[in-house]
C-alpha cells in the first residue's frame, strides 16, 4: 500500500510541474515583445495609449496571438467593444519591489445591465497600433447575468 501512495505522489507531482495552471502568469505574445523591445532599444514610436480589454475565448495562448485572433466581449450594457478602458502612462501604475519587479495599475471596474457572454480574460492592446501587448486569463471566468454585476480588473506587467 505504501508504494501505492508513493507512486500517487510522484504522479501528483509530475502532473503539478507539467499542468501549470493557467492564470500563473501573464503571456507577452510576439508582436508585444517586437514592439516593446522596439520602444526600449531603437527609438520605436511607443502607442500613446494602452487599452484594456476584455475577451470571450480561452485556450492555450501562443507566441502568434494577436488582438484580432482573440474574440472581444461584444453586445453587452456595461462595455464599449472596440474600446476598452484607457490605461494610461504615470502615476496610475504602481511598482512593487522584488524579484520580479511587479506594475499594477488603478483597478478598473465594468458595471453590466444584464446578462452577459462569459468574460475569460483580458488584454492590453495598443489604442493606436492594434498590437497586443500582453494577455492574462481569469482566475474565475465571469458572467454578468443581472443588471449591476461587475467585474474588477487590476492590470498587471510583471517579467521574469
Amino acid at each position: 500500500m505504501k508504494r501505492f501512495y508513493a507512486l500517487l505522489l510522484s504522479l501528483a507531482v509530475t502532473l503539478a510541474v507539467l499542468v501549470p495552471a493557467a492564470n500563473a502568469t501573464l503571456f507577452i505574445p510576439t508582436a508585444g515583445e517586437t514592439q516593446m523591445a522596439g520602444v526600449i532599444l531603437k527609438g520605436t514610436a511607443a502607442d500613446a495609449q494602452l487599452d484594456l480589454k476584455l475577451f470571450t475565448d480561452a485556450g492555450s495562448f501562443v507566441a502568434a496571438d494577436t488582438w484580432a485572433s482573440r474574440t472581444e466581449l461584444s453586445g453587452c450594457t456595461g462595455y464599449t467593444s472596440g474600446t476598452g478602458k484607457p490605461l494610461t502612462a504615470g502615476t496610475n501604475w504602481t511598482t512593487t519591489g522584488g524579484q520580479p519587479i511587479v506594475e499594477t495599475y488603478t483597478a478598473q471596474t465594468w458595471t453590466f445591465g444584464g446578462a452577459c457572454t462569459t468574460i475569460k480574460g483580458y488584454a492590453v492592446v495598443g489604442h493606436t497600433s492594434g498590437v497586443l501587448y500582453w494577455e492574462e486569463l481569469l482566475t474565475v471566468p465571469f458572467t454578468p447575468a443581472n443588471n449591476g454585476d461587475s467585474l474588477t480588473i487590476t492590470p498587471r506587467f510583471q517579467l521574469q
